[in-house]
């Protein structure tokens, strides 16, 4: 969980409180004196998502931009020139290599053990 940093309103008094991103907002009490401190006194402020949901967002960082869902995702990506590669299944890719295998060791077959009168035309 993420460490938040709070300067304290009654003594001034920096501290650290560590909780997770949904309970940002809540309340916390200052260590020293017992002061109640709010979101108004965190040193850092809460990332600004521009009106969407965090459930459903999310930040892309090929992108540098929070996307909704992989739709929104290649309509960025399709607005911004851009192609997403590396989503090719595991047995496309192996199927893949293996063509190219077959047909370099067709060649090199064919290379070796076709007449010589073959080879020349």
């Amino acid at each position: 969980m993420p460490e938040y940093p709070y300067r304290c309103p009654g003594c001034s008094k920096d501290f650290y409180i560590t909780k997770s991103a949904r309970n940002i907002d809540d309340l916390e009490n200052c260590p020293s004196c017992g002061t109640s401190c709010n979101k108004n006194h965190r040193l850092i402020a809460r990332p600004s998502l521009h009106d969407i949901e965090v459930g459903e967002a999310q930040w892309d960082v090929a992108l540098g931009c929070v996307v909704k869902n992989n739709k929104h995702r290649a309509k960025i990506a399709k607005e911004r020139g851009l192609e997403e590669i590396g989503n090719e299944s595991v047995d496309n890719i192996i199927k893949h290599f293996d063509d190219q295998k077959s047909r370099a060791a067709k060649e090199r077959y064919r290379e070796f053990f076709d007449p010589i009168e073959l080879r020349s035309r």
